[in-house]
């Protein structure tokens, strides 16, 4: 029995996306016709403002917990729980520090595809490899790409193909909404590298960085402003996506760099490498 989900109709809201990662990195696929957002997380990005981990041993108050939740005491229990697991801040005692400071999302990775045939679409998630696919347009008009986190690899993989005569023609951008406590910065440089730095107030620094590049030919074009790029007549595309963190001062792009620098073998490698290592994985189920 085939292990996927699939859906003809785009998907219009953060609930309806489909999710692919490998632990430290993470993504929830918004795919439709007219262009692809992937909504990117990374586990260590926090405001860093409080990192305390530690308490006094509590396990033993779950029991209570759990029966005041059976007895449709749900706000008691909730209040109890936070108390007792939440660590020296949250809603209980909101005038010390937080036990650990809010997570926050790095940004998104933006495929504008409008020319793209509209019709026949569809988009799946595939257990088996944890991989996220779409595809649009009839034979010979077809439109299809294909994403995932290689279970044991710091970055995202990502493939566009379409088999129309004039080839792929779409954007591809890093964005993040507009945050008066998080400073943003774009780079974008002619051979498909693209990077937007982030820093919160905290001082805690983050690095969304791409590369692509164009296995068949096409014409690749920084935008004018912005991290991002567009192409033009490509048969293909071949996209690397990487996040990095730093909160103790360091800078977090060489890092992300040197991962993109890696990451340069064809799709149809990562896709067997993930058969070699996630799928027995999960097949264990």
């Amino acid at each position: 029995m085939a292990q996927s989900l699939w859906s003809y109709r785009p998907a219009t809201e953060w609930k309806e996306g489909y999710p692919i990662g490998n632990g430290p990195l993470a993504a929830m696929v918004m795919a439709s016709p007219q262009g692809d957002r992937f909504l990117l997380n990374h586990e260590w990005l926090w405001r860093a403002t409080g990192r305390f981990r530690e308490r006094e041993p509590s396990h033993q108050r779950l029991a209570e917990i759990r029966a005041l939740f059976f007895a449709g005491k749900h706000q008691e229990a909730g209040d109890l729980a936070n108390a007792v697991f939440g660590g020296g801040g949250g809603i209980i005692q909101k005038a010390q520090p937080h036990r650990v400071s809010p997570y926050q999302p790095a940004g998104e990775l933006v495929l504008g595809h409008a020319q793209a045939p509209q019709e026949a679409f569809r988009r799946e998630l595939d257990l088996e490899l944890a991989q996220v696919a779409a595809e649009q347009g009839a034979p010979g008009s077809r439109w299809t790409r294909r994403a995932l986190f290689p279970l044991d690899q710091p970055y995202l993989a990502l493939r566009l193909a379409a088999d129309t005569p004039a080839g792929l023609s779409l954007t591809v951008q890093l964005q993040r909404l507009a945050d008066p406590e998080c400073d943003l910065c774009y780079q974008s440089r002619p051979d498909g590298g693209c990077v937007m730095q982030g820093r919160f107030t905290e001082g805690s620094c983050f690095v969304i960085a791409s590369q692509c590049w164009l296995p068949d030919g096409g014409q690749l074009t920084p935008l004018p402003a912005g991290a991002g790029y567009t192409v033009q007549g490509a048969p293909s595309l071949e996209i690397r996506l990487t996040v990095t963190v730093e909160h103790d001062g360091g800078d977090p792009l060489p890092r992300a760099l040197a991962i993109l620098s890696a990451a340069r073998q064809p799709y149809a490698d990562c896709q067997r490498h993930q058969r070699q290592t996630f799928t027995p994985l999960i097949n264990r189920c």
